[in-house]
């Protein structure tokens, strides 16, 4: 029997999930047992990120937002708490 994983089954928010330093962030927590919503202003590359994660047995579902709008990060985080439940972890990455 495996050890649990350190996160096992909280929910983490990783913004500029896309590429870089956010793509790593997202990978190590979903490697540590978090559900992770990963957010980008981007859409290509979040999708991409999220199927890699789901291709290796990890979950992630990939959102498109852009962090400078405030009201679109109320509504991202709402969905979030309604869908998923609260976030243990948030990362803010996104490079503005």
């Amino acid at each position: 029997m495996s050890a649990p994983r350190l996160f096992d089954g909280q929910v983490a928010v990783v913004s500029g999930a896309g590429q870089g330093l956010g793509s790593a962030f997202a990978r190590a927590l979903a490697e540590s047992g978090c559900r992770v919503v990963a957010l980008d202003v981007q859409e290509k590359p979040v999708a991409e990120l999220a199927a890699t994660l789901r291709g290796d047995g990890l979950v992630c579902e990939a959102r498109v937002v852009d962090v400078r709008d405030a009201t679109a990060c109320v509504a991202t985080a709402e969905s979030v708490v309604r869908e998923l439940g609260p976030a243990a972890v948030l990362v803010n990455n996104a490079g503005i």
